[in-house]
């Protein structure tokens, strides 16, 4: 007898699972038919199943959203409401009725239907966060934030669901209600200000901007001056004026700030360094200078450190844009330089004493040319590095200093060095930039070509300009897959400037000059030449590039050799002393680029007599505004039409 039970047990078993089987053979199937886009079949299949085990939740789950697609939505409805009535406990099938009415059309039922499902679940933090997606799934975002808003007062806590409602806000276009939500998590934890900054970044809108500066600023009103809360709300205040383009106003909200503040905090200074990387130069300044002229002030060696890469960052800007008027640049250059090197004397324990020194390297090599202070300045630098980062920047000034000395195969293996250890950054960028540089130099152009395809694709980096340029003088000197004889002289006349030996550099650049028509790189030579002269002998400078627009030649440069003419011309008449004293080593080349010149139509070319040089006075103010014009006509919306307007109304205001 107990054999014979045992036995109809196992049998039941056993039938059990044969059914199971089927049942998800069927469900398997009824899915697959739902996947093909047969609904028909589909729901026919989940209601069979259904019928067999109606508790069968991920069956109900399927059958409903095959009634969706089948536009069935009553009894789907239907369907779910039994279902969740008789289990109140499953939320996540109960807000599909909601979603369902608002599919239908029915938005007051949809809404009425989530909004009783918190009610009967007040003190669940989850049920909330489901209907408030579900909300949200059908676009509802500014029910959603009222939801939570709902919910963060009930559950009696201020910071719960913060950016949630900010950013449901957001989407229903409420910016008021946005800003005042960010407004009030800030006053509830001025900590999270740098995460709703981020927040607010994410949307490039004016507007959007606009109304958090209001915001902002009324709620700062409302606040007491000198506590948390009110510091963070004009902080920021100072950060929305400064995404909005409002730089002033930032500046002397960070003064007013800093006034006040207690906490060893130096908003201005901050704002200095982000004014920095924006080129708003005169107001960075101006944020530097309020430390670095009281020597007791524990930001005074910093501030000054920081003045410099403020001069030498705007030198480079002036040079890069081809706008340097008055020897501004050389200027910047050499108050940095003086900047710096007080530094080891005004603070001798200084903590970023070897980035000052790295500094003094680069501005040896860059501005003075000169490789012994180079040399002087990186024995100092070995002298005080000690951390990774300081060995990485040691092989990048070997490197540079080796690149000045023309030794090529030691400036590739230190910037390569360098550059593996950087991995990513300002310093990965710059010994990118430099290696291309050494193989450009050393006549390996494919190499060069090779290391500079990473950096030109990095738009935001600072030499990705110079990458840019250097791959358009590889794409012209390069003809037909051979090197050109003007690929390799210009790359020599370019070595010899970058070394500081001008005459050698002119002297490499002449046959340029006398080339005809087409010659690979002949406006790059042009303007390299132009350069080296204006100094000494803009109206040579000038007539050489007047020569060149007035033939008629194409070139891909054609705004920036109207926008240097202009400027030759804008300098020669307001040359001020015309007599320029030339070194030994200069007069010979100079003396041969003047009697090219001078047998030019129409020349305006002065005199070399006992080693100085006459500038030519043939050319007055009203000349320079002519040809400034001349810019603007040919190149109306132009890189450097909005400078040369400045710059015509400087001159007019003059003559």
């Amino acid at each position: 007898m107990r054999i014979s039970s045992l036995l109809l047990l196992f049998s039941l078993l056993i039938l059990d699972t044969a059914l199971a089987q089927q049942r998800g053979a069927s469900f398997q199937r009824a899915n697959q038919f739902f996947s093909q886009g047969e609904y028909e079949l589909a729901a026919d299949m989940y209601r069979e199943l259904l019928q067999q085990n109606p508790e069968n939740i991920p069956v109900i789950d399927r059958l409903a959203t095959t009634l969706v697609q089948l536009r069935n939505y009553e009894e789907a409805i239907e369907l779910l409401t039994r279902f969740t009535l008789q289990n109140p406990g499953f939320p996540n099938l109960s807000v599909r009725v909601g979603e369902i009415y608002h599919i239908n059309g029915q938005r007051d039922e949809a809404l009425g239907w989530w909004r009783k499902i918190v009610e009967q679940n007040e003190r669940n933090v989850q049920v909330y966060r489901l209907v408030a997606e579900s909300m949200v799934s059908r676009r509802e975002h500014e029910q959603a934030a009222l939801l939570y808003l709902d919910a963060r007062r009930i559950l009696n806590n201020d910071q719960m669901f913060g950016f949630d409602i900010a950013q449901n806000f957001t989407a229903a276009g409420k910016y008021e209600e946005t800003m005042r939500e960010y407004s009030h998590l800030l006053s509830v934890n001025p900590g999270f200000i740098h995460a709703i900054q981020r927040q607010i970044a994410r949307y490039e809108d004016a507007f959007f901007l606009d109304t958090g500066i209001m915001e902002f600023e009324e709620a700062s009103h409302s606040l007491r001056p000198g506590s948390d809360e009110w510091a963070a709300h004009r902080r920021m205040l100072i950060w929305l004026y400064n995404e909005r383009g409002l730089y002033r106003r930032a500046f002397t909200t960070a003064q007013a700030l800093e006034d006040r503040l207690s906490d060893n905090s130096f908003p201005v200074f901050e704002l200095g360094r982000r004014l920095m990387n924006l080129n708003e130069f005169e107001l960075a300044e101006q944020a530097f200078q309020r430390y670095s002229g009281s020597p007791s002030h524990e930001l005074f060696v910093n501030a000054r450190q920081q003045l410099s890469q403020l001069y030498i960052r705007r030198a480079r800007y002036l040079l890069s844009y081809n706008l340097d008027f008055d020897d501004e640049a050389a200027s910047l250059y050499q108050k940095a330089y003086t900047l710096l090197s007080e530094i080891p004397r005004e603070a001798p324990r200084y903590r970023g004493m070897s980035e000052v020194y790295a500094s003094l390297v680069e501005l040896s090599l860059d501005y003075l040319r000169s490789l012994n202070r180079a040399l002087e300045w990186n024995t100092r630098f070995d002298s005080v590095a000690s951390s990774e980062r300081d060995r990485i920047t040691a092989d990048y000034l070997s490197g540079r200093i080796s690149l000045f000395e023309q030794d090529f195969v030691r400036a590739r293996l230190a910037l390569s060095r360098a550059n593996r250890a950087a991995g990513t950054g300002e310093m990965a960028e710059k010994t990118r930039y430099f290696l291309s540089l050494s193989d450009f130099f050393a006549g390996d152009y494919e190499f060069a070509r090779l290391q500079m395809r990473s950096l030109q694709r990095q738009t935001t980096s600072y030499y990705a300009n110079d990458a840019l340029r250097l791959r358009g003088l590889l794409q012209e000197g390069i003809v037909r897959d051979s090197v050109s004889p003007q690929l390799r002289d210009y790359t020599k006349a370019l070595f010899e400037y970058n070394s500081g030996n001008q005459a050698a550099s002119l002297e490499r650049l002449l046959p340029f000059m006398e080339l005809g028509p087409g010659t690979p790189l002949q406006t790059e030579a042009l303007l390299l030449a132009a350069h080296q002269l204006t100094h000494t002998a803009p109206d040579i400078a000038f007539s050489l590039i007047h020569r060149f627009i007035e033939s008629g030649q194409a070139s891909s440069q054609r705004e920036r050799l109207f926008w240097e003419r202009a400027r030759l011309a804008d300098a020669i008449a307001q040359a001020g002393t015309n007599t320029r004293e030339t070194g030994e080593s200069l007069r010979p080349v100079l003396s041969r680029y003047l009697s090219l010149t001078a047998a030019l139509p129409d020349s305006r070319t002065g005199q070399l007599i006992n080693g100085l040089y006459t500038i030519s006075d043939a050319l007055d103010l009203s000349r320079a505004v002519f040809y400034y014009e001349e810019l603007i006509i040919e190149f109306p919306a132009g890189f450097y039409a909005q400078t040369a307007r400045e710059r015509i109304r400087v001159l007019q205001r003059a003559s």
